[in-house]
């Protein structure tokens, strides 16, 4: 089982490789969509496909930058839908206008403004889209957080009460001396250790946080 930091580290790579594969997939099927089908019909050539995958590499990598500005990238425990889906298609259109002046600037070749609109709305259905499955899945992986309660006295009854009620895995122990913490954490896969002792000492505090 992977560690609550590995954990952090998985979720966050995955929605990075997600973000970059629909980025291309949204710009290449943008192309199929005004080239190919062409539901408004071309009068001024058809361009090859690899004109546009040779900038695709600059426009993942200047999107990703943005989405990171955004912070798109941060794994909070609790996620508003709507205010990440709204992030999500601010930092798309903060994308697409930059791309979209970038184009103006390059003389060489110039690039179809409707293959760029239709990439950025395939790229805000697919992302949002996308990012409300990887939520559903690390919500039912971070559902059940190993917790120790260590500690004596009301706070530590009191937590016991209402923690008893909650969704989650929670162990409970007297705070005890000499006791193989370490092995229990490491027997129970415990991922986070709260202490709830007004009378815990720094010493003792410091001896728990080593041994997890």
């Amino acid at each position: 089982m992977l560690k609550k930091g590995e954990k952090i580290v998985f979720f966050t790579g995955l929605r990075v490789v997600v973000d970059i594969f629909f980025i291309y997939f949204s710009f290449i099927l943008a192309y199929w969509v005004r080239f190919v089908f062409q539901i408004i019909p071309v009068t001024k050539g058809v361009p090859s496909l690899l004109i546009y995958k040779q900038i695709l590499p600059l426009v993942v990598l200047i999107w990703v930058l943005i989405f990171m500005h955004y912070n798109l990238y941060a794994n909070k425990k609790k996620k508003d839908v709507f205010d990440e889906f709204l992030r999500v298609i601010s930092a798309i259109t903060l994308g697409t206008i930059v791309i979209m002046a970038g184009t103006f600037l390059y003389r060489n070749f110039s690039y179809s403004r409707l293959v760029i609109v239709y990439a950025w709305l395939f790229s805000i259905l697919s992302l949002c889209f996308s990012r409300w499955l990887i939520n559903i899945f690390a919500k039912k992986f971070f559902a059940f957080h190993k917790t120790l309660i260590m500690g004596q006295g009301k706070i530590f009854e009191h937590l016991r009460k209402i923690l008893k009620k909650q969704k989650g895995e929670y162990f409970f122990s007297n705070l005890v001396e000499g006791e193989r913490l370490d092995d229990f954490v490491k027997k129970n896969k415990i991922e986070e250790v709260i202490v709830a002792k007004f009378s815990a000492v720094h010493t003792e505090i410091l001896s728990i946080s080593q041994q997890c």
